[in-house]
């Protein structure tokens, strides 16, 4: 999958392989109509340029491909795609977002928090 963030090294992101195979399989391209967007999970939503970016993402892959576009987040990215779509008007999520994928989010917080 393509990283839209430099400096970011990918191939820590090893759990998201199978992932990425299906969707290629699927026809999705990557670098094309399938990105990645890494994130520093230390910052705070308000403070990551990812979540800030996630709109700007939608509509270049609505032009793209003039359709609209599927969000799959994994566990943490969850919550920076959430704060994202919220930030969003309703008109902009009706024209650029088709689904939103949730895989093993923690909505009802973690077995062990880290303190």
């Amino acid at each position: 999958m393509t990283n839209m963030i430099s400096g970011i090294k990918t191939s820590k992101a090893r759990h998201m392989k199978r992932i990425r195979d299906l969707l290629e399989s699927m026809g999705y391209v990557s670098g094309l109509t399938m990105l990645g967007l890494p994130y520093d999970w230390r910052l705070h939503n308000d403070d990551d340029p990812v979540t800030r970016m996630i709109p700007e993402v939608l509509k270049s892959l609505k032009e793209l491909t003039n359709k609209r576009v599927v969000i799959a987040a994994h566990s943490m990215g969850n919550l920076r795609a959430l704060n994202a779509i919220y930030g969003m008007t309703a008109e902009f999520k009706d024209s650029h977002v088709k689904k939103f994928l949730s895989i093993a989010p923690p909505f009802m917080g973690v077995v062990q928090p880290i303190l």
